[in-house]
């Protein structure tokens, strides 16, 4: 599935948002990406938005179970970034969209194709899926 951004460009941030009708958060984006895919990843979902910190990392790495693999190399396009706060907990998803670029749906912003140099020191890990060498974006 080739990946439109003009389209997702045109998509609301929207908090706990899991469709391109409703618009999407950061982790409803990498839900409804890789359901297009054939991956259904766990929704884990809370009601503020990630911000009380209920979600812990095992919960974030439970989701991936059995999925995807945390890789340790420079990301590709179609994995899954997760970033880190600067007390090292992760809170928030973006999808590698290029050598250089991911994407994410930012609070406030909404679409945004960012360079991940800006946030590789942030990046708490980089995941890709099991067995899939075919995604592409």
């Amino acid at each position: 599935m080739k990946l439109d951004l003009v389209y997702l460009a045109t998509i609301p941030y929207t908090p706990n948002g899991r469709s391109p009708e409703e618009g999407f958060d950061c982790w409803g984006f990498v839900l409804w990406y890789y359901k297009q895919q054939g991956i259904e990843l766990l929704d884990i979902a809370t009601p503020d938005n990630w911000k009380s910190k209920q979600i812990s990392l095992k919960d974030y790495l439970n989701t991936f179970k059995d999925l995807v693999t945390e890789v340790k190399s420079y990301p590709i396009p179609g994995d899954i970034i997760l970033l880190k706060d600067p007390d090292g907990l992760p809170y928030h998803m973006a999808l590698m969209y290029s050598i250089e670029h991911m994407i994410h749906f930012l609070e406030g912003y909404g679409f945004h194709r960012s360079p991940f140099k800006y946030y590789k020191k942030c990046t708490h890990s980089i995941w890709r899926p099991n067995g899939k060498t075919d995604i592409h974006i």
